[in-house]
């Protein structure tokens, strides 16, 4: 719909303040319908916080027109309310003229009724304990019938009359109740002494018969004490005369054990010796023709280096003397391999 085309609709009631801003719309909708924005692309996304910027100054403006126009409104408004509260102020004052009597005697007449409410709630209470004795209770009976119906209680006097009947019906049952508990309880404390007698007694007879059935178990435990104690003695005695006797051959046997292994010893260490010595000869004899083998091995090879120096053209006698220092490893980095 083009610009022209758009008609907007407002009530007949409108402010002439807000004329301007009505006027604007349809050119403000058109335009902001028809607004595209890359809001990814910083052009764009600025474009389009421009737009929504003058929008903005646009609502800013109508905001303050309204509070200009409502200011008016509002300040009469509070003299309404100002003035309002004065007259009912006033009117108030009257009022508690006339309240404050009124109110003193609802006042009295509360407390009356609830002193008498008082006075027959406690009555009734006597009926609903059940905690006292029948002693206990038959003083609260007397506490009822005690309780006067007369003027005082004015408009209650029927039925304070009704209640402290029922009261005093309902007491009687309690004593009555109070004490046929206090003689079951009697009967149970006897009952129950009785039980504990009984079990006491009882007690003391099973104390004693297991006092003599300990003792006898004593007894018979220190018979068979003593009866192992003698055989363990007899065994004791038997088992260390064996020990003796076998340790005794025992003894004879290592005796003749250790004379026979010390001639075995020296048997042995004869023959060890005798090996050693044939060992130590021939060992001698390996070393002396390994020692033989060695100096002819090394004289047939300084003197095939004495042969090799003087075919070179060395006399023989510096080329010993050169291939001795080698041997004894007088010249650095030189040696002979044999």
């Amino acid at each position: 719909m083009s610009q022209s085309a758009e008609v907007i609709q407002f009530n007949k009631n409108e402010i002439a303040a807000f004329s301007e801003f009505r006027s604007q719309l349809a050119t403000l909708k058109h335009d902001n319908s028809k607004a595209v924005f890359n809001y990814t692309d910083p052009k764009g996304n600025k474009e389009a916080r421009s737009h929504i910027y003058k929008l903005r100054q646009t609502k800013s403006a109508v905001d303050k027109v309204r509070k200009e126009q409502k200011q008016e409104s509002l300040d009469y408004g509070r003299r309404v309310d100002q003035q309002a509260r004065e007259i009912s102020e006033e009117i108030e004052g009257m009022i508690e003229l006339h309240e404050v009597p009124l109110r003193e005697i609802e006042v009295k007449e509360a407390a009356r009724v609830a002193g008498i409410k008082e006075r027959m709630a406690t009555m009734e209470a006597y009926a609903h304990i059940d905690e006292f004795t029948s002693d206990d209770v038959k003083a609260l009976l007397a506490g009822v019938e005690a309780f006067a119906i007369d003027d005082s209680l004015q408009e209650f006097q029927a039925e304070a009359a009704i209640l402290k009947d029922h009261s005093i019906t309902i007491i009687k049952q309690m004593i009555e109740a109070a004490t046929k508990r206090e003689a079951d309880a009697a009967e149970l404390v006897r009952l129950r002494e009785q039980a504990a007698a009984q079990e006491r007694k009882d007690h003391e007879a099973k104390i004693a018969q297991e006092a003599r059935e300990e003792a006898e178990r004593q007894a018979n435990a220190k018979a068979e004490q003593e009866k192992r104690e003698r055989e363990a003695q007899e065994n004791r005695l038997k088992l260390e005369a064996e020990t003796a006797q076998r340790q005794k051959l025992e003894a004879e046997n290592r005796a003749k054990e250790a004379e026979a292994r010390a001639e075995r010893e020296i048997k042995e260490a004869a023959v060890r010796a005798e090996l050693d010595r044939a060992a130590k000869i021939e060992l001698e004899r390996e070393e002396q023709e390994k020692r033989e083998h060695n100096t002819k091995h090394k004289a047939a090879i300084n003197n095939a280096a004495v042969a090799a120096f003087v075919a070179g053209g060395i006399s023989e006698e510096i080329a010993r003397q050169v291939v001795t220092m080698i041997a004894k490893k007088s010249i650095p980095s030189v040696s002979i391999s044999y």
